[in-house]
């Protein structure tokens, strides 16, 4: 019994250690804060972002010929992915303008808490908790529905309600 009180003790102090690790290079990645990146990590980040549009376009494609909404779920790291699309890449990609997600549900995002620290590239520094001025919800363009589910026991979950404007916050339990 003894042992799986200290295995399960072990495992919460290492995800915590884990998480903190997790959100500190996930921050300095968003800040691009002089972290060495060599040229291979940057093709694939590239490519990865490729095929990201590519899916996203054929997912577009037959949503709308399908007369159906196209939807978007994202979980943890992927909303900051799915926020930066629809508030940055979107409007400014000729060949992407097109597309506009209906409905997305960011699951476990820390879209909320990247917004506060202003660490999106279209986050609005006049926002925030000093000048409680929420984030403008992205351009109907782009982005119809916005559900964020969030967990109280998840260290990497954020809400987004009260720092994005119309975002539909729940949270999990």
């Amino acid at each position: 019994m003894h042992e799986a009180l200290e295995a399960a003790v072990l495992k919460n102090c290492i995800g915590k250690q884990l998480s903190a690790i997790y959100m500190h290079l996930a921050i300095h990645l968003v800040c691009d804060s002089g972290i060495a990146v060599s040229g291979s990590q940057i093709k694939n980040k590239l490519d990865i972002t490729c095929r990201f549009f590519d899916q996203l376009d054929a997912a577009a494609f037959a949503a709308a010929s399908r007369q159906e909404p196209l939807v978007v779920l994202s979980h943890s790291m992927g909303g900051q992915i799915v926020y930066e699309l629809v508030t940055h890449f979107l409007p400014r990609m000729p060949e992407h303008r097109g597309i506009r997600i209906d409905f997305w549900c960011a699951a476990a995002s820390q879209v909320g808490l990247f917004e506060e620290l202003g660490l999106f590239i279209e986050s609005d520094p006049t926002c925030g908790a000093e000048t409680g001025r929420m984030a403008q919800h992205p351009s109907g363009a782009h982005l119809g529905g916005w559900w964020n589910v969030w967990d109280h026991a998840d260290l990497l979950s954020f809400r987004a309600a009260g720092i994005i404007e119309g975002v539909d916050d729940s949270p999990f339990f």
